[in-house]
């Protein structure tokens, strides 16, 4: 067993911080490009719209999914791994709410020693991602105005 944890392969996967980076920067590139665009065709930039989009796509999904551990996933549950299910499920059953409202990297700890400190061990880069989301028009905005100021202050010609 440890010869397998010792290989090259298996550190790969433990050690996949490279592949959570990426994830981060092709949504912030494919946000950026997404705000800029909209911004560029005259288009009035709703900030109300823009965060219930990303609501409305994620919410329900996740919901879905953390309410499945909770209640029928155990029925499912076979193998070597399934005597380490009533951990998961107790967890999912106590504290769904924070993979739902991404809030579970910053309350990773358990509630109590027999349910996990999670309900989605998966959710967590979702959690990180939709916070950047929610600060990105902090920098976004600005960004885009104040380009958009430089450029004609630079095309103009002033005459003296």
């Amino acid at each position: 067993c440890t010869q397998k944890i010792n290989g090259f392969l298996y550190q790969v996967i433990a050690g996949s911080y490279p592949s959570v980076d990426t994830f981060f920067l092709v949504g912030g590139l494919l946000l950026s490009y997404t705000v800029f665009k909209q911004l560029n065709n005259a288009v009035k930039f709703n900030i109300i719209l823009f965060y219930l989009h990303r609501l409305i796509r994620l919410i329900p999904s996740i919901g879905m999914v953390a309410g499945m551990y909770a209640t029928v996933a155990h029925f499912f549950v076979a193998g070597p791994s399934a005597e380490n299910w009533h951990y998961w499920q107790k967890g999912c059953q106590k504290i769904w709410w924070r993979d739902v409202f991404f809030l579970d990297n910053f309350l990773p700890d358990p509630i109590s020693p027999d349910a996990a400190g999670n309900c989605m061990d998966q959710c967590w880069y979702l959690a990180v991602d939709s916070q950047l989301y929610l600060v990105s028009p902090l920098i976004l905005l600005p960004l885009y105005y104040y380009s958009t100021v430089e450029k004609v202050m630079s095309t103009s010609t002033l005459y003296i």
